[in-house]
C-alpha cells in the first residue's frame, strides 16, 4: 500500500476529524477526491438504510407494545366484569358477602374450584349466613331469591375464567417488561 492508500484509508476510517481533511486534502488530486467522495457517500447511503431498518424495527415494537396494551385493557375490563358478577351473586346470596367470599376463596385453596363449586350449590351456608328466613321460601321472598341465585349461578366458570383472566394480565405484563 502506498502513502496515499493509507492516508485515504485514515480519512475514510472513524478517527478522521474535520482538521485531518482540511490537512491532508492538498495531499490528494482529483481522482482521490472524486474517490473518497463516492467512498462516503455510499457510508451516508449504508448509514440511511440502517436508520430505516432500525426506525422499521422500533415501529414493530410500537406496534407490539400497544397490541399487549389493548388485550391487558380488554382481559382486565373481563377480569372486572366476572370479579363484579362474582360479587354480586354474593351479595344476593349472603348477609355478609365479603365474609363469604373469604371464606369460600378459603375452601377453594383447601379442597380445589370443584369441589368447592359442589359445596357452594349444594349446602352454601357452609360459606356464610345466607339472606332471608327458610319461612320466606314460602312467600318466594330474599331466601328464595338467595336459593334461586346460588342455583343459577356457575361458580365454577366464573373463578375459572377470573384465573385464565389473571395469568394472562401477569403474562402479557411480564412481556411487556421484559421478561418474557
Amino acid at each position: 500500500m502506498t502513502h496515499k492508500d493509507d492516508l485515504i484509508q485514515f480519512l475514510l476510517g472513524d478517527k478522521a476529524t474535520a482538521n485531518d481533511f482540511a490537512r491532508y486534502m492538498p495531499e490528494l488530486d482529483a481522482a482521490d477526491l472524486q474517490l473518497i467522495y463516492s467512498k462516503l457517500n455510499n457510508m451516508i447511503d449504508h448509514q440511511e438504510t440502517d436508520n430505516w431498518y432500525m426506525q422499521r424495527d422500533v415501529r414493530a415494537v410500537d406496534h407490539q407494545i400497544s397490541s399487549f396494551r389493548f388485550d391487558f385493557e380488554r382481559v382486565r375490563r373481563a377480569m372486572e366484569q366476572v370479579s363484579q358478577q362474582l360479587t354480586l351473586v354474593f351479595c344476593r346470596i349472603f348477609r355478609d358477602p365479603v365474609g363469604a367470599q373469604r371464606n369460600c376463596w378459603g375452601h377453594e385453596q383447601k379442597y380445589g374450584i370443584d369441589k368447592t363449586h359442589k359445596t357452594f350449590k349444594a349446602s352454601p351456608a357452609t360459606f356464610g349466613d345466607m339472606k332471608g328466613s327458610l319461612l320466606s321460601l314460602i312467600w318466594r321472598g330474599e331466601r328464595h331469591t338467595a336459593n334461586k341465585t346460588r342455583k343459577d349461578a356457575n361458580y365454577n366458570e366464573m373463578r375459572r375464567y377470573y384465573d385464565q383472566g389473571a395469568r394472562k394480565l401477569h403474562a402479557i405484563k411480564r412481556h411487556v417488561q421484559g421478561g418474557e
